[in-house]
């Protein structure tokens, strides 16, 4: 699963700017996570597969290509929620976004306040 996820999402540890503020600015509509994890459910725990930052906006399509790749879902999670003391057992009812293998998106409970399911850009 990790080596799908690195072919499809880029590199282990991608960045997408070196200033989280200044891509802000740039891309000020944009559903970017920096630090994300990206999670898959295996004999029901979470494993991270991915980990990185990413432009959900932009990379929405590789998402659910890894999605229907691996055929099942997959988290993205922000750092917190999958790293430190949640590392062995990520927090997945704190995800960002959930793609499933049918393409179907479903945005977190504090995302879906402030993006747009569709274009995933600030409301």
């Amino acid at each position: 699963m990790e080596k799908n996820a690195i072919e499809i999402l880029g590199h282990l540890g991608a960045m997408i700017s070196g200033s989280k503020s200044g891509y802000m600015r740039l891309y000020n509509k944009n559903f970017p996570v920096f630090n994300a994890n990206v999670i898959v459910i295996e004999e029901k725990v979470g494993k991270k597969i991915w980990f990185g930052d990413i432009d959900i906006t932009l990379s929405i399509g590789k998402l659910e290509q890894l999605a229907k790749k691996l055929e099942t879902d997959v988290y993205v999670l922000r750092e917190m929620d999958a790293r430190f003391d949640n590392e062995e057992n990520p927090r997945i009812e704190n995800y960002c976004i959930k793609v499933s293998p049918d393409g179907e998106r479903t945005l977190g409970y504090m995302e879906q306040k402030y993006y747009d399911i569709n274009s995933l850009t600030l409301l």
